[in-house]
């Protein structure tokens, strides 16, 4: 499988599910033609299951981290705003 370096992580964890039904297919027809034996796919069935858990923490972290190098730039600091040439901003002294 093509591993995606588009900035878009969700998207990516979607396109990858599709390994993970590819593969539980493969389990559940090697247990039904007899390729595997119960024991066997009990096996195959924790690492998918251990990868897709793994998989899915990676691509929540990814997505935080997209979100947070995107929004953060866009956020006046409350403690020390500035404005974009670096002058502190003041309140409006106007009544």
């Amino acid at each position: 499988m093509h591993r995606s370096t588009s900035r878009r992580p969700l998207l990516d964890a979607i396109h990858s599910g599709a390994w993970k039904t590819l593969l539980g297919t493969l389990i559940t027809a090697g247990v039904t033609f007899g390729l595997l034996n119960a024991e066997q796919a009990t096996v195959v069935n924790n690492i998918v299951a251990a990868a897709a858990t793994l998989l899915t923490m990676i691509t929540s972290a990814v997505a935080q981290w997209h979100i947070l190098g995107k929004a953060e730039p866009a956020v006046t600091p409350v403690a020390d705003p500035r404005d974009d040439a670096g002058t502190p901003l003041r309140p409006s002294s106007s009544s």
